[in-house]
């Protein structure tokens, strides 16, 4: 058994080839950003992973939260609680940046938990950091110090970084109304092009109107026009067909924030046989974004004011490390770009919602920033929202699963919520009651659209025509790999482990088919498949239920496509690559296969061997039972109810 002299802690890829050169028996590298992983792969180098360290995963959003809900100031001799900081003229904005604070501090609180297992676990002699981020630096050098370890530092962070941080701040100063002003000019000549032409052509004013704000723009629905098959997100397609069925006029409000990319969804959605007029967020904007600036400035002022404060300065303490220096940067950054662009959010919506005047608003979530800035809008003029649920709930869902801070301000709604949120099943509420901030009255269980539609759909695909169109083996096995953003950022591990259990197993029957998440580039992803293989696929913009339709079996980390798969009658496989947290959904509920590199290549032999049969049969039951309001083909006449008892109540002036 080799002793371990010295660990090398890999932060920076710029430094992979330094730490390979050290290299020996008496030196471990260990990988500490999943970004590094795939070059030491290369170079054909053992090495360990920092979050495999702890032998349970730890939820650190859920840790930071209850940190921050005991964190208060003082005024004038008055506690106030730290959420009332962030008060302004136009209420309180605590709700745009809760998840921002919680990930920053749960980032720092892993970092020096790790880095102390670490050293606990492996009693080094010496560390050797490789590492650009002064920050961390800092941080990971006073450790060593408490721990009387020598530390060397190879990353060569910037002597002027403080210089650095000052000219970014600058030009984004200048830089940000220059963006808003481009955006907001590209919004009002878009508009004025849709208002001639598609939008007069289905606008009719002598109707009930609904907004559906179902941004991003990926959502949206699309439709095959060789096949006539809606493709991706089946729900916002059959209920706006269930709103236009019952005289509802509905209008898509698209937000943006890209221009490239929204030119092109919005060419896709004039080319879409979908009759919907469209209009723009960013035209509402009332009057000159100088006030907002001097607002920001403010606020701005005031919060940085809080989090410079001594007495909370020592309340940013874990484990006997200071955070404050590294949290008050980070916030700074982040308040001085974001405050200016949720204050100018805040004026569109509540301009749109007096312009247009809408019976209700249509939400695919309520968690991202201008989802909430709407809601806040709508709700402060006694117009109803609705939130489809968007992807899974579990008790780490960083968008739901979240019970809302103290304060001493009366009656405040944090963060601003739709007076419905309507979800795919039971299993669903359980989680909003028991981990989120939610009362009963705000969630009503309606089931999905699409999953209840997925046998008519299906029976329009033919696998054969399906297979021949993207090239497939004829016979070969599909193992479809859907992909998926993962909040602990293992995204380059999960990749790696499914790759490399596939190419062991070295099945010439079986085929690996990826498929890319919507809001990803494909073209960032094509490195994956080795040379000069062809039983490895890569795809993006096909309908999920077509792919579905010639698959064996579906593999994914975390993602809502275990439903779908199920329900067609798919097994599903869900794949942890390290202790992450973001699993914890599909452990606790068994609805799928749960693997790591332990296992994944036997579970895939056995389900495609048919093999655990009874087992899948179990999970698709539960799923049906729990998860799926018991695809009773009623999901659309839940929701239209729902909207047509407030539409009653504003007829009768009770709302």
């Amino acid at each position: 058994m080799n002793v371990i002299d010295t660990i090398i802690l890999l932060f920076s890829s710029k430094q992979v080839q330094n730490s390979i050169s050290l290299k020996n028996t008496s030196i471990k590298i260990i990988s500490c950003s999943n970004d590094i992983i795939p070059a030491l792969k290369e170079k054909n180098v053992e090495f360990s992973i920092l979050g495999d360290y702890y032998s349970s995963p730890i939820n650190y959003s859920e840790f930071t939260r209850e940190w921050m809900d005991n964190w208060v100031y003082y005024k004038d001799g008055t506690k106030y609680a730290f959420l009332d900081v962030f008060s302004s003229d136009i209420g309180n904005l605590w709700w745009y940046i809760d998840i921002e604070v919680s990930n920053l501090l749960g980032s720092l609180v892993r970092t020096i938990s790790e880095i102390n297992r670490v050293l606990e676990e492996e009693e080094p002699k010496k560390v050797i950091l490789c590492d650009d981020n002064l920050e961390r630096i800092q941080i990971i050098k006073e450790i060593c110090q408490r721990k009387q370890i020598p530390i060397q530092i190879l990353g060569k962070p910037s002597r002027y970084q403080e210089l650095k941080n000052l000219i970014h701040l600058a030009i984004a100063d200048i830089w940000r109304p220059v963006r808003y002003r481009r955006i907001r000019r590209w919004c009002k000549n878009k508009q004025k092009e849709l208002n001639k032409d598609h939008n007069l052509k289905y606008l009719n004013n002598n109707l009930e109107k609904g907004i559906f704000l179902t941004h991003p723009p990926h959502w949206r629905p699309t439709v095959d026009p060789a096949k006539g098959i809606r493709n991706e997100n089946f729900h916002f397609s059959l209920i706006y067909d269930e709103m236009k069925k019952n005289s509802i006029q509905v209008i898509d409000m698209h937000t943006v924030s890209r221009i490239g990319r929204s030119s092109r969804v919005i060419k896709e959605m004039e080319d879409s046989p979908q009759e919907i007029p469209i209009i723009f967020l960013q035209t509402y904007f009332s009057g000159s974004s100088f006030p907002y600036s001097i607002s920001s400035k403010i606020i701005e002022k005031q919060i940085l004011k809080f989090f410079d404060n001594h007495t909370f300065s020592e309340k940013l303490i874990y484990q006997g490390l200071s955070l404050h220096k590294q949290v008050l940067h980070t916030v700074q950054r982040f308040f001085r770009i974001n405050i200016p662009f949720v204050l100018l959010t805040i004026n569109n919506a509540l301009q749109m919602v007096l312009k247009e005047r809408p019976s209700f608003i249509f939400l695919i979530n309520e968690y991202s920033l201008h989802e909430r800035a709407v809601i806040f809008a709508a709700k402060s003029k006694g117009i109803p929202c609705y939130a489809m649920q968007h992807g899974l709930i579990s008790k780490d869902s960083r968008g739901y699963a979240i019970k809302s801070l103290q304060t001493t301000v009366a009656d405040i709604e944090l963060p601003p919520r739709a007076n419905k949120t309507l979800l795919y099943g039971k299993g669903f509420s359980e989680v909003l009651l028991k981990h989120g901030s939610y009362s009963p009255n705000e969630i009503e269980i309606v089931g999905s659209p699409f999953w209840e539609k997925v046998e008519v759909f299906k029976s329009q695909y033919d696998p054969v025509l399906t297979r021949k169109r993207l090239k497939l083996p004829e016979k070969s096995k599909i193992i479809l790999y859907t992909m998926q953003n993962l909040p602990d950022g293992s995204n380059s591990l999960v990749n790696q482990l499914i790759i490399d259990t596939f190419l062991n197993l070295g099945r010439k029957d079986f085929f690996l088919l990826i498929k890319v998440h919507p809001v990803d580039n494909i073209e960032n992803y094509f490195h994956l498949i080795p040379p000069h293989r062809s039983d490895i696929g890569i795809i993006k913009d096909e309908a999920l239920g077509e792919m579905l339709s010639i698959s064996s079996v579906l593999i994914t980390a975390y993602s809502t496509t275990v439903f779908d798969a199920a329900i067609m009658s798919i097994p599903s496989i869900t794949v942890t690559a390290s202790h992450s947290i973001i699993n914890s959904f599909f452990y606790d509920s068994n609805i799928s296969f749960n693997a790591d590199n332990s296992n994944l290549g036997t579970l895939l032999l056995r389900i495609l061997e048919k093999e655990d049969n009874d087992a899948f049969n179990e999970q698709r039951e539960r799923i049906k039972n729990k998860y799926a309001a018991g695809l009773d083909l009623k999901s659309l006449n839940r929701i239209w109810s729902i909207i047509q008892e407030s539409l009653n109540k504003k007829s009768d002036g009770s709302l």
